[in-house]
């Protein structure tokens, strides 16, 4: 994967054990946001665990995982996760992607996914996939405004009820 990738505004930069301290703060950050969602939370995986083994789907290789971290003003402002190969040799796997809420609505998202699609292209990468918790209606707005138009799963254990999870995996073709 590329060690740094620039957008008119951020610099995306594979994470190092050097941010950990911030990393982690994210992190918390994040399972707080998806409190709504617990089962969906990434609290399972310590952010030191990524980095050194990889949060890899089944059968995963760690040399095909990166996880970047998203500057604003050299300032790390979030993070997200790509699996290259899964679940098929072409497509890119995102797990996970969070802004801190004070850097929400301002484009960022796109700038990344933009970009994103672009360096995937170049590589020979044909789509990109990405799951979204069914109680998560602003992150799906999100990524279907950004192109994830179709559905490929869903998943879930019953109805909605509180202790019940659900996600809805997109996929967007490149």
């Amino acid at each position: 994967m590329i060690e740094t990738i620039k957008t008119k505004r951020l610099t995306l930069k594979q994470s190092s054990r050097d941010e950990l301290i911030f990393l982690d703060d994210l992190q918390r950050k994040c399972n707080n946001y998806f409190s709504f969602d617990p089962k969906s939370s990434t609290d399972d995986v310590s952010m030191e665990e990524c980095l050194i083994s990889g949060s890899l789907p089944p059968y995963g290789i760690k040399e095909n995982y990166s996880m970047y971290s998203i500057y604003f003003n050299e300032k790390i402002i979030g993070y997200f996760d790509i699996y290259i190969g899964y679940p098929k040799k072409f497509i890119a796997y995102i797990s996970i992607m969070f802004i801190e809420e004070a850097y929400r609505n301002n484009g960022f998202g796109k700038e990344i996914i933009e970009e994103l699609c672009k360096e995937f292209k170049s590589i020979g990468l044909l789509k990109i996939r990405l799951g979204v918790s069914l109680r998560n209606w602003t992150g799906f707005t999100f990524w279907f405004k950004n192109g994830f138009d179709k559905v490929t799963k869903i998943r879930c254990d019953g109805n909605c009820a509180p202790d019940n999870f659900g996600v809805v995996e997109l996929e967007k073709s490149l």
